[in-house]
């Protein structure tokens, strides 16, 4: 089981502290309010990628799990992959016992209908990298699968959020791209600088 020390790790890894405008006195504060925070992101997430118990789940940067435990229940089977194989680590001993959720070290000739993108790109994708992985993710769409992700906007870059260690992608540019890898953008939400789309496989 991860130690307490290694968990600490992985939550400053996904979020870090000093970007949360709360005080945590211990790893379990701050796990807390992940999981919250998760739980009402994977509402929405859920809703918008029209879920059912017929669809096979990617969750691209599952991170601690927190997206997958509130979405497995809704679809025949989640798979989970991250870059950092401590997060899968982490999630094979917390989700072990489960039988519909599938933790996968590549995504090599994956085939699913859904996919849910968990901040992987603005925490640690260049914009060339972010385009690869969009190739390869659409590979692994069925027709008409949908996929749903979020990054920060270079457009509403300023001097409060632009210390921000992350990579922030301009709209504009994302759209473009996303086009012509063969994507058809359902939802855009543009209203802070975390921007998130719906994306379908044409």
């Amino acid at each position: 089981m991860t130690k307490e020390n290694n968990l600490e790790e992985l939550l400053d890894k996904i979020v870090p502290s000093k970007k949360i405008d709360t005080t945590f006195t211990n790893s379990k504060q701050k796990l807390d309010y992940l999981t919250e925070l998760k739980n009402n992101e994977a509402k929405v997430i859920g809703k918008f990628l029209k879920l059912s118990q017929d669809d096979k789940l990617l969750d691209f940067g599952v991170g601690l799990g927190l997206i997958t435990e509130h979405l497995y229940h809704q679809v025949n089977t989640t798979y989970c992959y991250d870059p950092d194989v401590r997060m899968l680590d982490y999630c094979s001993q917390k989700i072990r016992n489960n039988k519909n959720i599938e933790i996968i070290k590549t995504i090599d000739d994956l085939v699913v209908d859904k996919i849910t993108v968990n901040n992987v790109f603005s925490e640690n994708y260049t914009f060339e990298q972010f385009k690869e992985c969009m190739i390869t993710l659409h590979n692994c769409l069925t027709p008409n699968g949908l996929l749903w992700f979020d990054f920060f906007d270079l457009d509403q870059q300023n001097k409060t959020n632009q210390r921000i260690n992350k990579n922030f992608y301009s709209l504009n540019k994302t759209l473009a791209t996303l086009n012509k890898i063969g994507y058809n953008t359902k939802l855009i939400d543009s209203r802070n600088v975390h921007i998130k789309i719906l994306i379908e496989k044409v």
